[in-house]
């Protein structure tokens, strides 16, 4: 069994921005990513001192985000638009939070979703493309992907009693991070 707490700090009320603002000293480092979901698209960003950039090094625009979660290896913060912009957030982690409300995992277990896509060959920079006929193309911020070789998310789920009998359930799921696949597409 692997014993765990995660610690939780709800932000009600918020901007994507302002949440960001007030966890930013928890991603102020290079491996901070963001998956962000907007109308028209599904992409991730790169955390930069002043901002989240996308492959070409453009500034991200926010403003038409409706949820989001940004993480790296020790934290993750969730965001979604509840009206007008304004939302409720949570960051996540297992070292102590201010105003924590903790989990306590009986056991825990490393996950992993791939990526739709497979890679493909580009110039980009610190980045990768990854491509399939359904979705098109997406550009994830991992250097150097192979033609055919996969990405994808790893995560740690929470596992907790929850009834009286005794039965275990995933209580919760963090974002570690994104890496390539150790397997390649054939």
């Amino acid at each position: 069994m692997n014993l765990a707490t995660l610690y939780a700090q709800s932000f009600e009320d918020v901007s994507l921005e302002d949440a960001i603002a007030q966890s930013q000293s928890y991603f102020d480092n290079i491996s901070t990513i963001g998956l962000f979901y907007s109308p028209n698209q599904c992409c991730f960003g790169q955390w930069n001192t002043d901002g989240f950039y996308q492959s070409n090094q453009q500034h991200l625009n926010l403003s038409l985000v409706f949820e989001a979660r940004i993480f790296n290896s020790d934290y993750e913060l969730r965001w979604l638009n509840r009206a007008n912009r304004i939302g409720q957030a949570v960051l996540l982690s297992e070292s102590i939070l201010p105003d924590d409300k903790p989990l306590n995992a009986i056991d825990t277990r490393q996950n992993t979703y791939y990526l739709w896509g497979e890679g493909i060959s580009s110039n980009l920079a610190d980045w990768s493309i990854l491509a399939t006929a359904r979705i098109g193309k997406l550009e994830v911020p991992l250097s150097g992907l192979r033609n055919n070789e996969k990405a994808r998310l790893v995560t740690r789920e929470y596992f907790e009693v929850c009834d009286e009998y005794g039965n275990v359930a995933i209580a919760e799921e963090r974002i570690l991070g994104l890496q390539r696949s150790k397997r390649r597409v054939k």
